[in-house]
């Protein structure tokens, strides 16, 4: 048995993989294209691969917040290109921002300022994915809000699989004021344009 894992980026899908992998004592891989495996747990960002008669189970991770979910985007692909030595600090990708003493440093001195074509890109993406599931239908939709209260993937025999079991996944943006210089008119752009 598989299960693959449609992770839209900044849910703690990383996480979730790993946590579903370690309940069921199943391999972990990361691809980008259909692999032949068995007994694996797949991880992808690559939502395409839902055309493909996938015979697995398949969830998807999202977030209900799009807005804060957009910022904590942007965050982490404007910091891979400007700090990428913070992109590879475990405690950004994986686990509590507030964990590490030198990203609060870098954030007190950071300032960004959104663009509209980045918002339009996240909306792109994000529409193009919905698509997607609208039309090749997850066995689970997953959503990173709900990991804080606990979740059960039934057909899984998984229960309570909540962020306190392996460590607080806490996601930007709760600093979003003191990073992003324009939030309130990103805000503004994501409605005007999204909804």
């Amino acid at each position: 048995m598989n299960v693959w894992v449609f992770a839209e980026e900044r849910t703690g899908s990383s996480w979730l993989s790993l946590e579903i992998s370690k309940r069921l004592n199943l391999k972990y891989g990361y691809v980008e294209s259909l692999i032949s495996t068995y007994d694996t747990v797949i991880h992808t960002h690559n939502f395409q691969l839902l055309k493909d008669d996938i015979k697995d189970i398949v969830i998807c991770t999202t977030r209900k917040n799009v807005f804060e979910h957009m910022l904590s985007y942007i965050f982490l692909y404007r910091t891979k290109i400007t700090n990428p030595e913070f992109y590879n600090d475990p405690h950004i990708y994986y686990g509590n921002f507030k964990m590490s003493y030198d990203f609060q440093k870098m954030i007190e001195h950071m300032k960004i300022e959104i663009d509209k074509k980045e918002i339009l890109d996240f909306i792109n993406l994000k529409k193009e994915r919905i698509q997607l599931l609208n039309e090749y239908k997850p066995n689970y939709i997953i959503y990173y809000e709900d990991l804080y209260k606990g979740i059960s993937i039934p057909e899984l025999g998984l229960n309570n699989i909540k962020f306190s079991d392996g460590g607080i996944m806490e996601k930007l943006p709760y600093d979003k004021r003191k990073i992003f210089v324009n939030w309130q008119q990103a805000e503004n752009w994501l409605k005007e344009y999204y909804e």
